[in-house]
């Protein structure tokens, strides 16, 4: 973990692992470094904030210890609300409804982004409809194609035939 920490260290579940093993090694200050880094890279990395407030109690850091703990439950009630949502999207992404929904809670939660590009969806799907469907089709075939790619490479086996840029270059 420490030597993928130093090839790539704006990755918080890699601080996180680290932290907690830390952590269970009684080194909490080195832990609590770790984790807050993390929390900046990710607020919305829940496993951090968790671990975090675990953290500060074992510095005797009661009050921020407290504090987190409010946090991770926050941020735990913000993930029960948008993860049904998704889900669903990944289902039915043409649900304007559902998009409209998702960006009131991504907005609640702080997603500023995400909350705009829900909007945008729900937008185009109720006025430019036949656009926004061929658009997902789309993004849709591509993901499923990228996926499916990288799982072949991954597991050695060949790459899709008809795909010039996955062919091996002579």
């Amino acid at each position: 973990l420490e030597r993928s920490l130093a090839l790539e260290g704006d990755v918080p579940s890699t601080r996180a692992r680290l932290a907690q093993i830390l952590l269970e090694k009684g080194e909490g200050e080195k832990a609590a470094a770790l984790l807050e880094q993390a929390v900046l890279l990710d607020p919305y990395h829940a496993l951090s904030r968790r671990l975090l407030a675990r953290a500060y109690r074992q510095n005797r850091m009661v009050r921020e210890a407290e504090a987190v703990e409010r946090s991770a439950r926050a941020l735990d009630a913000y993930i029960q609300k948008k993860t049904p949502l998704e889900d669903a999207l990944a289902a039915n992404p043409t649900d304007a409804a559902a998009h409209e929904k998702l960006a009131r809670i991504y907005r609640d939660g702080g997603e500023t982004e995400k909350a705009q590009s829900s909007l945008q969806m729900a937008f185009l799907l109720k006025n430019r409809k036949e656009d926004a469907e061929k658009g997902l089709k789309t993004l849709m075939n591509a993901t499923s194609l990228s996926a499916s790619t990288e799982w072949a490479d991954a597991a050695g086996r060949k790459k899709p035939a008809g795909d010039p840029a996955k062919e091996p270059k002579p």
